[in-house]
């Protein structure tokens, strides 16, 4: 959205790539609206999840998606009722046919997914894309033989959400895959080489000397064996010249051949091909050279304090998702109370008055919309008396920073590290819930200056998605619904504000082990489907000491990868 890439540009980055879920419209407007370059995700396959905000395949798979090792835990099946669908499975995406809306919107580049894919497939996606940008032919029912889904999909750029969006991977597709992997790997070979300059020299009783140079500066050099004098047939120049042309199928083209050869010359074509393979070897290694990385250890500007100090107990925050949970009782107790943003006024005015110091609200996590209304929205919370905002993403958190809110970042923005937590406390983040992907080990030795915490309760959520799972299969049920995987485990699926989140089957509970919590200065308790008197039982709990059964430590006590 908009607040995100205004963020990001200050921050100095100078091009997004935009997320998979954006219309034509919602693209449009962060074009017009912003400077910085946006890229846009044109071809390949799609999570369910908005990316960045997948948590399940670390809490079932102990792989991070957010890391980049999902283990596609959403290719699996989910049902509501039918145990044979897959309702966290998406199409591949495809915006070929729509690169002259793309070019007219503004977009800068274009992004194709080709991690764990096949080089004929790389290929042949980028041929045909090239082909499109350029105004030619493309072959678009090729691509999909290539390899797809049970077809495309560009439902998210046309507003189109539904049904229409989701497939598995059938056998068929896995046939006709098969059927042209053969024009697949020959379109390998139709790729733009690398033009080269090659400069040979033989003389008699001296070693044959090649010289090769590509366009970017880079200079080979090879000797070979020494020429002789002829006894029988002489080689002559142009013979040398057509054998170190054949560069086959290396990534190099002859634009140059020139070079001297002495008359009455013998020189083997088995050496001049040793020579002309190891020049592009030698080229090769120069061309995929980088510089090392030089890593070394970060250490904050400021003065910072390590988390290592005098345990504590920490203050205890909650976050409820609806009005129906917020009791006196609750809020007397409770260090601080977070309520979704649009919620507050559908609550008491008076008790919010009352207990205006304690209260906060939660910005949407994820949102596609024009953000008038929440920039409207903050504006009458700020003047109700309200005065701290729980921020997901670094947009949100400027706009609530422009509406004069002192700022607890979410764990939503993922905030793994030292680096990242002096960054968004620079950014004006006064507290912060670190990510709920980090291991206790790993936040002990974070150095930081901000109080720090955690999500120590609650159904977390696993996904958070555009695309509904449960109105693809039985209708939109309008209330809370259960989605289940193979193993009979059901996660609570809701739907608010045009976004649908996926909530792990069991609570993460740690009030019996409240001496772990002791190195944060705050702890986060989220409800979700508790009524209010449960609310204040598990408040009780964390307060005095309690033990639950059917419970998960969430990842704070496992390494995942």
């Amino acid at each position: 959205n908009v607040s995100d890439c205004r963020m990001l540009e200050a921050m100095g980055l100078s091009r997004v790539v935009l997320a998979r879920e954006l219309s034509d419209t919602e693209m449009t407007r962060i074009v017009r609206e912003c400077r910085i370059e946006t890229e846009v995700f044109v071809h390949g396959a799609m999570c369910m999840c908005v990316s960045g905000q997948c948590y399940f395949s670390s809490a079932l798979g102990e792989r991070s998606g957010n890391r980049g090792l999902c283990a596609q835990v959403c290719r699996l099946p989910f049902y509501v009722d039918d145990r044979n669908r897959h309702n966290l499975s998406l199409k591949d995406m495809s915006l070929i046919d729509v690169i002259p809306r793309l070019n007219e919107i503004g977009i800068s580049s274009l992004k194709i997914e080709g991690r764990m894919k096949n080089a004929a497939y790389v290929s042949s996606v980028v041929t045909a894309f090239w082909e499109a940008l350029n105004g030619k032919k493309y072959n678009k029912k090729f691509l999909g033989e290539v390899f797809s889904r049970g077809g495309f999909t560009k439902g998210y750029f046309e507003n189109r959400l539904g049904a229409d969006m989701f497939g598995v991977r059938s056998e068929e597709d896995k046939r006709r895959t098969s059927e042209v992997e053969a024009d697949a790997r020959q379109s390998i070979k139709d790729v733009r080489k690398v033009p080269v300059h090659l400069y040979f020299s033989a003389k008699k009783n001296f070693p044959f000397r090649l010289v090769v140079n590509d366009t970017e500066g880079h200079e080979v050099v090879i000797q070979g064996d020494v020429c002789q004098q002829a006894l029988n047939k002489a080689i002559g120049k142009e013979q040398i010249a057509v054998q170190l042309s054949k560069l086959g199928d290396t990534a190099y083209t002859a634009e140059r051949l020139e070079g001297e050869a002495e008359s009455e010359l013998f020189l083997p074509l088995s050496s001049l091909n040793a020579v002309r393979r190891a020049a592009c070897e030698e080229l090769d290694q120069i061309r995929c050279f980088r510089e090392p990385r030089r890593y070394h250890s970060y250490i904050p500007q400021t003065q910072a304090v390590s988390i290592k100090r005098k345990l504590i107990s920490p203050k205890i925050n909650i976050r409820l998702s609806g009005i129906h949970q917020l009791t006196e009782d609750l809020l007397q107790c409770a260090d601080g109370v977070y309520l979704p943003l649009y919620y507050l006024r559908k609550a008491d005015a008076s008790l919010i008055h009352q207990y205006r110091e304690k209260i906060g609200v939660e910005l949407p996590r994820v949102s596609f919309e024009e953000e008038s209304e929440i920039k409207k929205e903050l504006q009458f919370v700020r003047a109700s008396g309200i005065s701290r905002a729980m921020c997901h993403t670094v947009g949100k958190l400027l706009l609530a920073k422009e509406a004069g809110f002192h700022i607890t970042a979410g764990f939503g923005a993922n905030i793994a590290n030292s680096l990242a937590l002096a960054e968004i406390e620079r950014l004006g983040a006064e507290e912060c819930v670190l990510s709920a992907e980090l291991q206790f080990q790993r936040m002990k030795t974070l150095r930081r200056t901000i109080p720090v915490g955690i999500v120590a309760y609650g159904y977390f959520p696993l996904m958070i998605t555009r695309n509904c799972p449960v109105k693809i299969e039985s209708g939109c049920r309008n209330k809370d619904c259960l989605l289940t995987d193979r193993k009979g485990k059901q996660f609570r699926v809701a739907c608010d504000n045009g976004v649908c989140e996926i909530f792990n089957s069991e609570a993460i509970y740690y009030a019996d082990k409240r001496e772990q919590l002791r190195i944060f200065d705050f702890i986060l308790l989220q409800f979700t489907s508790e009524n209010a008197a449960q609310c204040k039982a598990v408040l009780s709990e964390y307060q005095n000491g309690g033990i639950r059964e059917g419970i998960t430590r969430g990842t704070y006590m496992r390494e995942i990868k």
